[in-house]
């Protein structure tokens, strides 16, 4: 009977370390998992940074040239006027 008591604690004992085995694996993957994920957001961020600067550079261009283009049609509205008013 002592012998299988002895075989008994022993299995549990195993079982026990190889849960605990497991979670400690389970532990450090999502930790690599974590850290991988972290990584990513971070590179995302720099790709987006420069991609962010670009997008407002072309806004205030398009901008730049809807003025011009604002200007250039005030400028021809006047002229026709004058012309009109000349005629």
């Amino acid at each position: 009977m002592n012998a299988l008591n002895t075989q008994d604690e022993t299995f549990q004992l195993g079982m026990y370390a190889s849960e605990v085995q497991n979670q400690e694996q389970m532990q450090m993957q999502s930790e690599v998992f974590d850290q991988m994920m972290n990584e990513r957001s971070e590179n995302m961020r720099e790709i987006d940074t420069p991609r962010n600067v670009d997008m407002a550079q072309r806004k205030a261009e398009g901008l730049q040239k809807v003025r011009t283009y604002g200007k250039a049609a005030r400028e021809l509205a006047e002229i026709r006027a004058t012309a009109m008013a000349g005629a």
